[in-house]
């Protein structure tokens, strides 16, 4: 018989093992939990009609708890017998979050599931696990719902029968989401399904690993709730999901937001796993990036601050930063916006600017429906690798005919133009200011930033700023990036662009008809854009190509024209007096 002076720091010991292979391995972390262990301990060592794999190990409690544990074990050894292997640990130093992935570590079955030290169990709970994985070989975890009972007072003393044991399948979705949310003391899982994941790290802690779990296991099959209460939970102040915060890196600092925050960190490595092993498509991934980012910003407004994690398994540095946030915010506008409008956005782009036009369609490429590219190339073997729909022109084609291809292939309502040598630090939230400002004015024709280095810049074009917002009246826009509504995108379908291939004078006729119509062009002063100060070819050509172009506006829109340039000279003359 194991006695207790056997049992070195930190190893595991086998107290009793039987000459029956284990089917399922029960892991009972332990720590300074004296007043309920026996009595937890004895429903494990209860189970019935099934071989377990019982592991206890006690994290270096502060107590009797290992003591009392072993007593409990070596007296119903004594008393009743086993058909179990128990196994058993005495810590010689806290391991806090790297405990239960210690215990897994060390299991030998598959199959397997948690056993708090201060919860009860039900005497059938292995058994019907193992014949639940058994009879669904796709079913990855299941859980059970519990009864809850407070120190104190003691839990209904009868059992449920086991008998029409019913299953619930969740979604993705719904694991990530934590509806309902699946406590780790109530899982059993496949071992081999998340084996494709890194070791449970120990910044991400305890009460992150049953968030973590969940997922991995959605993601290699399906994840159920049995309908029976196979758990008895007790409640009190050294319960094991208060005592992690204890914990000196988390003590009175975060609290749950920071559990909620680090398992949905880990939930994003994972699904980027997930997807590099392709459990799982490049939709479904966005999809459930998607979620994992709500969690992430929720737990961010709770903390109200950045929290920057190490994941030690991989060696690479995690980060919650604002431009999770940012993405994620902007993903909400543009989808609220989209059930108003439809935006098609094109990037222009051409020899040596398809690497900037490639960088700023990844950026965008998840937050809208419509994504294009027009380019051309001097080059006629180079295909840029777009992630988009891509339209090629030929190489002597420039910004004219090109802009007339994007509107022969818009198949939205409105229309955002992006040229391929531009940059933004925000690209989703100009796409956010673009569709807010045509959503919430209908007088709006056309949309713009403002754009640096264009010598239509917005000392020579204002007019009057609109009260209360960031957006400016104004005369001209340049073509540099601008939004159309969709009269505007009617009208310019209806000109013929075969003699500019320039393309001077398209803003105007898309200013001149605005106005011509009552609609507005604005200048949206909060997002600024960089354009370099470059052109590959010369002003007198494109100007009179522009002049012949401007002679199909009628003559509503020839006096809108006039109108706009004569206060754009005004201006100028202004402005160097």
């Amino acid at each position: 018989m194991t006695r207790i002076s056997q049992f070195a720091s930190g190893a595991f010991v086998d107290v009793y093992r039987s000459g029956k292979k284990p089917q399922i391995s029960i892991l009972m972390p332990l720590y300074s939990q004296f007043r309920f262990v026996s009595e937890s301990i004895e429903s494990v060592l209860g189970q019935r009609n099934i071989v377990a794999e019982i592991i206890i190990s006690d994290d270096a409690s502060d107590d009797d708890t290992f003591n009392i544990a072993f007593e409990t074990v070596i007296n119903f050894l004594n008393n009743h017998g086993t058909i179990h292997h128990v196994v058993m640990r005495k810590g010689g130093e806290r391991l806090w979050r790297d405990h239960l992935p210690l215990m897994i570590d060390n299991s030998s079955c598959d199959l397997v599931c948690q056993a708090h030290g201060d919860d009860l169990f039900h005497p059938g709970r292995a058994r019907l696990f193992v014949q639940l994985f058994r009879s669904h070989p796709e079913i990855t975890m299941a859980c059970s719902p519990f009864e809850l009972f407070e120190e104190g007072r003691q839990p209904s003393e009868a059992w449920e029968v086991l008998q029409d044991v019913r299953i619930t399948r969740y979604k993705i979705e719904e694991v990530i989401s934590e509806s309902p949310y699946l406590i780790g003391a109530s899982q059993a899982w496949r071992r081999s399904s998340v084996a494709g994941f890194s070791r449970l790290d120990r910044e991400f802690n305890a009460v992150s690993h049953d968030r973590i779990l969940p997922l991995r296991a959605a993601l290699r099959g399906a994840v159920c709730l049995v309908s029976s209460k196979l758990l008895k939970r007790r409640k009190h102040y050294l319960q094991a999901s208060k005592m992690m915060f204890f914990e000196p890196e988390t003590k009175n600092k975060f609290g749950w937001a920071l559990t909620r925050m680090s398992a949905a960190i880990a939930m994003h490595y994972d699904l980027t796993v997930a997807l590099e092993n392709k459990y799982i498509n490049k939709r479904e991934f966005n999809k459930y990036k998607d979620l994992v980012l709500v969690k992430l910003l929720n737990s961010c407004v709770r903390m109200n601050e950045v929290l920057k994690v190490q994941t030690k398994a991989d060696r690479q540095i995690a980060w919650l930063d604002y431009d999770n946030i940012r993405e994620l915010k902007a993903k909400k506008a543009i989808a609220k916006s989209e059930d108003v409008i439809r935006l098609h956005v094109f990037i222009i782009s051409w020899t040596e600017k398809h690497e900037n036009s490639a960088a700023i369609a990844r950026e965008i490429v998840n937050h809208v429906s419509s994504l294009t590219v027009v380019y051309s190339d001097r080059d006629d073997s180079i295909v840029p690798d777009f992630p988009c729909q891509a339209l090629r022109t030929p190489d002597n084609w420039y910004w004219g005919k090109k802009f007339k291809t994007c509107l022969d292939a818009c198949g939205s309502d409105y229309m955002l133009v992006i040229h391929g040598d531009t940059n933004c630090s925000d690209w989703p939230g100009l796409l956010v200011s673009c569709m807010d400002g045509f959503c919430k004015s209908e007088k709006i024709g056309i949309w713009a930033p403002l754009i640096d280095f264009t010598p239509f810049d917005l000392r020579k074009t204002f007019m009057q700023r609109i009260s209360g917002s960031s957006l400016h009246i104004v005369a001209q826009t340049d073509m540099i990036v601008v939004g159309l509504a969709k009269p505007v995108v009617s009208r310019l379908k209806e000109l013929d662009y075969e003699d500019n291939k320039y393309g001077w004078g398209i803003g105007w006729a898309a200013l001149a008809y605005s106005y011509a119509n009552k609609l507005l062009a604005v200048v949206d002063e909060k997002v600024r854009v960089f354009h370099p100060r470059e052109r590959g070819y010369g002003d007198k050509d494109a100007k009179k190509k522009m002049d012949i172009f401007l002679q199909q506006l009628n003559t509503e829109e020839q006096v809108q024209y006039l109108l706009l340039n004569s206060h754009i000279n005004m201006r100028k003359m202004k402005i160097l007096n």
